[in-house]
């Protein structure tokens, strides 16, 4: 009977927190993403997310809980590049005063689709507050489109073929690759890419009684490959967000004004 009674205390609690000081509400963005930064400048790509708020504010007004279900979509892009070695059986390319080097550089972009889980502490001063806290997010599907660029430049800049046949092996022109390729690939997968993300989250904002919008900054701490380049510095998803809110009270207070 105590463990009933005590277990009733508490929904009866819950209750009546909800109803005073709990509110609810739709809640759409955009991210804007920088995936690339190079000597010749930055790319950004934008990503949506968009989800549900939920919102505790303390009796004291300034202090309040704010969490939720976001979907997310977050971008980013991988460069890889390799050498390997043109070797045909048989003949020592290095007689003929050749050394044939092939070179690959494969430029990936991804487009990942996550369900995250954010939860904040917010500091309100009338109608404008600051929130601060972190996020967790789990990766439900991925796009992958790549770009192989397969280059060999002594091909490029000599016909080597026509070397080889003049000393009677053209047959061996056939292992040859050729002198510039490109491959483009597109797959639905999250081969290679880290499943959960997590990190920190800040925002600043502006909410009236009901429609409010804010600014804020995402940092993801974990890597998302799997199995970065050795060498290759962490790349991880951060990116500046801007959103729209409107919520709904609950409870004999649902007219009183809210912060996000």
């Amino acid at each position: 009977m105590k463990k009933f009674l005590y277990g009733c205390f508490i929904l009866i609690s819950i209750t009546g927190w909800s109803q005073q000081n709990f509110w609810v509400g739709p809640e759409f963005g955009l991210s804007v993403i920088q995936i690339e930064k190079s000597d010749l400048g930055r790319t950004f790509q934008p990503g949506y997310f968009g989800g549900a708020v939920f919102e505790y504010r303390f009796d004291n007004g300034w202090l309040g809980i704010k969490t939720g279900l976001n979907y997310a979509q977050k971008r980013s892009a991988d460069v890889l590049n390799d050498t390997m070695p043109v070797n045909i059986p048989g003949i020592d390319l290095e007689s003929f005063g050749l050394e044939i080097d092939t070179y690959f550089e494969t430029r990936t972009r991804y487009a990942h689709h996550y369900l995250e889980l954010p939860v904040y502490a917010k500091f309100n001063w009338n109608e404008y507050y600051i929130a601060i806290g972190g996020f967790v997010g789990y990766q439900v599907s991925a796009y992958q489109r790549s770009y192989e660029t397969q280059r060999t430049p002594t091909l490029e800049a000599f016909d080597v073929a026509a070397l080889l046949e003049q000393f009677g092996a053209s047959e061996y022109a056939l292992l040859l690759p050729p002198p510039y390729e490109q491959v483009f690939d597109e797959t639905k997968s999250k081969s290679g890419l880290t499943n959960f993300d997590w990190g920190a989250k800040a925002m600043i904002g502006y909410q009236s009684n009901t429609f409010g919008f804010n600014a804020g900054y995402q940092y993801g701490i974990p890597d998302f490959r799997k199995e970065p380049a050795e060498g290759s510095i962490t790349d991880n998803h951060h990116y500046i967000q801007f959103s729209i809110t409107y919520l709904f009270g609950l409870g004999p207070n649902k007219e009183s004004k809210s912060s996000l």
